[in-house]
């Protein structure tokens, strides 16, 4: 009786919560970081599809199982790789892709394309860092393609996930940690621009 009273406080104390994050968080976290969090990002969403793939198997998610024998922390070491990072990255977003789950959509007809296009995005705003003076600010716009993805991801997660599941919005106490310190970073960052003092650019 005692263990069901336990049971119940937790479940009223902590209330389940979903997979899905939202996109804004991404965002926010890969600028202030400087992309840092992307690497943990690509290592949480494998070790989250991992996790659902095993829970899922022997059912009909056979797009899962492609994740079901993989090892997350490798697949995030790879991304240090040149190149090969880039098909590791595009490999996860194409699969991401064809998780969606309205059969119609672009990205489940097209994930390769998609995907490609997300990367395209990723690299090509990347490159806007060597711009002069501020203007270099421009390439943290490369979190917005990133966080396209975590929007598909997060179509997937609602179509599979119980709708009493709670999203959350505020940050952990390791990425307020993350958001303090990047924002005084890149305010520090920008003060030097202004008082024409770069740092490793």
């Amino acid at each position: 009786m005692s263990l069901d009273i336990e049971q119940v406080e937790q479940s009223i104390t902590e209330p389940a919560l979903s997979m899905q994050q939202p996109v804004w968080h991404v965002i926010v976290l890969s600028i202030v970081s400087c992309f840092g969090y992307s690497f943990y990002w690509y290592y949480k969403t494998w070790r989250d599809l991992k996790s659902e793939a095993l829970s899922e198997r022997g059912r009909q998610k056979s797009e899962l199982e492609q994740f079901a024998d993989t090892s997350p922390m490798l697949r995030t070491l790879g991304l240090i790789v040149p190149i090969f990072n880039i098909y590791m990255a595009v490999s996860l977003m194409k699969a991401i892709a064809e998780l969606n789950p309205s059969e119609n959509s672009y990205t489940r007809k097209h994930p390769l394309i998609a995907s490609g296009l997300v990367m395209g995005s990723i690299i090509g705003l990347l490159c806007l860092y060597k711009l002069p003076g501020a203007f270099f600010m421009l390439s943290f716009s490369a979190a917005i393609p990133l966080s396209i993805v975590q929007l598909w991801l997060n179509k997937y997660w609602r179509s599979v996930e119980s709708k009493d599941l709670l999203v959350r919005q505020a940050f952990t106490g390791k990425e307020l940690i993350v958001v303090i310190l990047g924002g005084l970073l890149l305010g520090l960052d920008c003060v030097g621009i202004m008082c024409g003092v770069t740092v490793g650019r």
